[in-house]
C-alpha cells in the first residue's frame, strides 16, 4: 500500500483527546527523531545518539536502569507520564533547553526512528530504498529497517516522506505492521465503535485501525473523531507507545 497521506489537515494540537486518557497517538519530535534535542534537526546533522535502535529479535524489548528524566513543560501535562516512562527508557527524547514540547508534531523520519528504538529492531543495511532517504543520515538506518521488515513501503512517487508530519492513519499502520514483525496478535478487549469520521480513514489504513481500537491501544479524538490525515503529536507517540510496549511486556 502506498501510505500517502494527506499532511495538510493540522489537528489542534492543544485538544485533549477522549482517550479515557488521552489522545490515541504521536507527535512530533526534533528527535529521533531529533538527535541533539534542540530543535527540528538539520537533516544533515547527526544525532547524539544512536538511533538505529537495539536487537531485532521478536522478544520483548527491556526495560533499562536509567535515572529518570523530567521537563520543565510536562509536569501538569496529560501525558506527563508516559513521556516520563519513554523518555527514562531513551524511546523518546527532551530537548537541550530542558523542554519535551509535547504539542510538537513528529515528522515520519523521526517516528521510524522512535519504532526502531521501542521495538528494538536491528539497523537496517540494504540499499537507501527511497528517493529523498539521504545516506549516513540519523533517520537512514531505522527507515531502511522498518523497510525490510514491510512496516513502511513509501509513496507512489518513489519517496518516503522523511519531513512530512505522520498522520494518525500512517502511524496506526505502522504500528500494527511492527507489532505483526515481532509475532505479536493483540486480544480484543472490546467491540468496534466506528468513528464519526470513518470515511475520511484511507482504504490501506482501516484494518489497522478497528485493531488497534479492538485492542484498547488507540481510542479516538473528541467528538467520537479520529482525524485520520491530522499530523501526530510527540505526547500522543509516547501515549501510543507506552501502551504498546506495556502490552509487550505481558506476553
Amino acid at each position: 500500500m502506498a501510505e500517502k497521506p494527506d499532511q495538510g489537515e493540522k489537528p489542534d494540537q492543544g485538544e485533549k483527546p477522549d482517550q479515557g486518557e488521552k489522545p490515541d497517538q504521536g507527535e512530533k519530535p526534533d528527535q529521533g527523531e531529533k538527535p541533539d534535542q534542540g530543535e527540528k534537526p538539520d537533516q544533515d546533522e547527526e544525532p547524539d545518539d544512536d538511533n538505529s535502535g537495539g536487537s531485532s529479535k521478536p522478544n520483548k524489548p527491556t526495560k533499562p536502569e536509567i535515572p529518570s528524566i523530567s521537563f520543565q513543560d510536562t509536569a501538569a501535562h496529560w501525558a506527563s507520564e508516559e513521556i516520563r516512562r519513554m523518555t527514562d527508557r531513551g524511546v523518546l527524547k527532551g530537548y537541550e533547553d530542558g523542554s519535551f514540547r509535547p504539542n510538537n508534531q513528529i515528522t515520519r523520519g523521526e517516528y521510524a526512528t522512535v519504532m526502531v528504538r521501542a521495538l528494538e529492531f536491528e539497523v537496517g543495511e540494504s540499499k537507501v530504498p527511497f528517493k529523498d532517504v539521504k545516506e549516513g543520515m540519523w533517520y537512514t538506518e531505522p527507515v531502511i529497517s522498518l523497510y525490510e521488515k514491510g512496516i513502511v513501503t513509501g509513496r507512489l512517487d518513489g519517496t518516503f516522506g522523511v519531513n512530512d508530519a505522520i498522520t494518525n492513519e500512517e502511524m496506526a499502520v505502522m504500528l500494527t505492521r511492527g507489532l505483526t514483525a515481532l509475532e505479536i496478535e493483540l486480544q480484543v478487549e472490546r467491540p468496534y465503535v466506528e468513528f464519526i469520521d470513518a470515511n475520511e480513514i484511507s482504504s490501506f489504513a482501516k484494518d489497522a485501525v478497528k485493531v488497534l481500537y479492538k485492542a484498547g491501544i488507540l481510542n479516538g479524538m473528541p467528538g467520537g473523531m479520529f482525524k485520520p490525515k491530522a499530523p501526530v503529536t510527540r505526547a500522543q507517540v509516547a501515549v501510543m507507545m507506552d501502551r504498546i510496549l506495556g502490552i509487550i511486556e505481558e506476553k
